[in-house]
């Protein structure tokens, strides 16, 4: 068989208005759904970066308890009858609490969708807020 390749400067037939009418008449409630998901999702992820900036402020306490955790975990080491648990516990929850604290600000960072503003930012002092 003796195919030639298709030209690529002819020009594809145009289908009928009844043709193009049929066929957004069929996609139309696709159209529709999509639509609503795609509101459902937007609508759904600006929810949840609302509801995660509302604990943005909780990671300055963990911060603050770090601070804490340290000179404890001093006292703990020099001292241990101080504490039922060893020395160690307290660093590594103070780390712990450092590394949530910088994660979670960072993880809001990323998370936050285009175009969202911090809903929060009224509330911060004057020198600490992005606008």
């Amino acid at each position: 068989m003796n195919h030639e390749p298709d030209n690529p400067q002819t020009p594809t037939p145009r289908r009928s208005f009844a043709y193009r009418f049929a066929a957004s008449l069929i996609a139309f409630p696709f159209k529709v759904l999509e639509i609503i998901g795609w509101a459902g999702f937007y609508g759904t992820w600006h929810l949840l970066y609302y509801a995660a900036c509302a604990f943005r402020a909780f990671t300055g306490f963990a911060v603050l308890a770090g601070i804490v955790m340290l000179p404890l975990a001093f006292g703990v080491f020099v001292k241990p009858s101080t504490a039922p648990m060893p020395w160690w516990f307290f660093l590594i929850t103070a780390i712990g609490m450092f590394a949530f604290a910088i994660g979670y600000n960072l993880f809001l960072d990323w998370f936050a969708p285009p175009g969202a503003e911090y809903p929060f930012d009224r509330y911060r002092p004057s020198l600490k807020r992005k606008s």
